[in-house]
């Protein structure tokens, strides 16, 4: 039984994402990230992520691997995250993968406009929070923002 009813799916278009193999961010100190990444292309039936309440990416979707722990419980090393390419704006407070400098992270961002500051959060407790202000904002590219995970039980 489907809570929307049956759904055929040789009617439904596949979602595509694109899964980088090698790349992992970095839930902790930072990930260096790989300049040519191994990927791979998955399908994604919208009517899956529908289910999650995952909303249909606009920008793309992105599958890459969590390593570390400074974001959990929201995410678990080993985790993929389902990172939709980032569309030019930060919802406050919602978790991105960014690159600052070689590092790719996984944090919740709260922009600091006043400030001229972008501050990088930790869920886990057992982490500091970063700033990144001046010079070095220039160093940082915001990928895309977490729209959900696959992950073990």
């Amino acid at each position: 039984m489907f809570l929307s009813g049956p759904v055929d799916p040789k009617q439904e278009t596949l979602i595509q994402a694109t899964f980088y193999e090698d790349v992992r961010a970095s839930a902790g100190p930072g990930r260096y990230g790989l300049d040519h990444p191994e990927t791979q292309e998955l399908g994604f039936a919208p009517s899956l992520l529908n289910l999650a309440g995952i909303t249909a990416p606009k920008n793309g979707l992105m599958l890459i691997r969590v390593e570390g722990h400074s974001m959990e419980p929201t995410l678990v090393s080993g985790d993929l995250a389902l990172v939709e390419k980032f569309n030019g704006r930060v919802d406050e407070g919602a978790t991105y993968v960014l690159r600052y400098g070689d590092d790719i992270l996984v944090k919740q961002l709260q922009p600091l406009k006043s400030e001229g500051a972008l501050r990088l959060i930790s869920v886990n407790q057992a982490y500091k929070t970063q700033e990144i202000t001046g010079p070095d904002l220039e160093q940082v590219e915001i990928i895309g923002k977490v729209t959900g995970k696959i992950g073990r039980v």
